[in-house]
């Protein structure tokens, strides 16, 4: 069972999301062309109680690329160093 703070990404969204920072870093970007350069291959918000699944929408890209999990994860990333470590 995932601890209660922890963040589980599928691994087929996972690839999405790299996407998303990787094409917003390009500058070329707007959240809006972002967000359909990411709903043409079939990125998708997943399925609730309430809502089917469907395309993401541009409000869902603004957060995620201002999602400090995920500023955090590119962060380190780009660095090579983990989270919480120094170079």
């Amino acid at each position: 069972m995932p601890h209660a703070q922890s963040v589980a990404v599928g691994q087929a969204r996972a690839g999405y999301v790299r996407a998303a920072f990787n094409l917003f870093a390009t500058g070329e970007y707007t959240e809006t062309t972002l967000r359909e350069e990411l709903v043409a291959p079939g990125f998708t918000m997943p399925k609730t109680l309430k809502q089917p699944e469907r395309p993401i929408s541009r409000a869902t890209v603004a957060k995620l690329l201002r999602d400090r999990y995920y500023l955090a994860r590119s962060a380190t990333k780009a660095s090579g160093t983990k989270a919480g470590t120094s170079p």
